[in-house]
């Protein structure tokens, strides 16, 4: 993905790869956003997570890529781990829509532990623009949609004693233009805290 000096980003190519190599030919000169993600088909699926290049899992914090460098240069990505083992009670689900209510299929929502940031996993809508993380144990959870060049609110969660009885804390996403607004909080959280990035 190419960076714009507006911070726009423009997508520019993508390759499937094996052997855990990556080479992108005649690359024109600017600034580039370079992101890793597993197939569905992969064996390790759902254990790493896609990942840009500076081991983030946000497009506004990756590192780029500059064209054209003075050296031999390699952007290697260390994809992030997914935490494999949620054995809590409680679960966090949404609904991604447009400006319009129509459900978006196939977006990343990606779901961190707040204070350490440390990766919990990241969910795709389903044909209805659903989302669902299960099995979550009560914390500090930072929640977010997922699109390079859109600006979404993150979505601070704490889950208390509280919504253990509940089970469920819904969040939908509403993306308009080039911004992703968070809404429907749900009651029975201790907080519920929005910030835009």
């Amino acid at each position: 993905m190419k960076m714009a000096s507006d911070s726009s980003v423009m997508s520019v190519d993508s390759l499937e790869i094996t052997g855990g190599h990556y080479k992108f030919a005649a690359v024109d000169s600017g600034n580039y956003i370079v992101k890793a993600i597993l197939l569905s088909g992969s064996v390790n699926y759902g254990k790493y997570l896609p990942t840009y290049y500076g081991e983030t899992l946000h497009w506004r914090f990756s590192t780029m890529a500059t064209v054209p460098f003075t050296a031999a240069q390699y952007y290697n990505i260390h994809l992030l781990a997914a935490v494999s083992n949620l054995t809590g009670a409680d679960n966090i689900n949404g609904q991604v829509t447009d400006s319009t209510g129509n459900a978006i299929a196939g977006i990343p929502v990606v779901l961190v532990y707040k204070y350490q940031y440390q990766p919990v996993q990241v969910a795709y809508t389903d044909a209805n623009g659903n989302y669902a993380f299960n099995g979550l144990q009560m914390d500090t959870y930072t929640l977010w949609v997922e699109i390079p060049g859109k600006r979404c609110e993150f979505v601070d969660i704490t889950l208390t004693p509280d919504s253990a009885v509940r089970k469920s804390v819904r969040y939908d996403f509403v993306i308009n233009g080039n911004r992703i607004k968070a809404t429907n909080a749900t009651t029975g959280v201790a907080s519920v805290k929005t910030k835009e990035v």
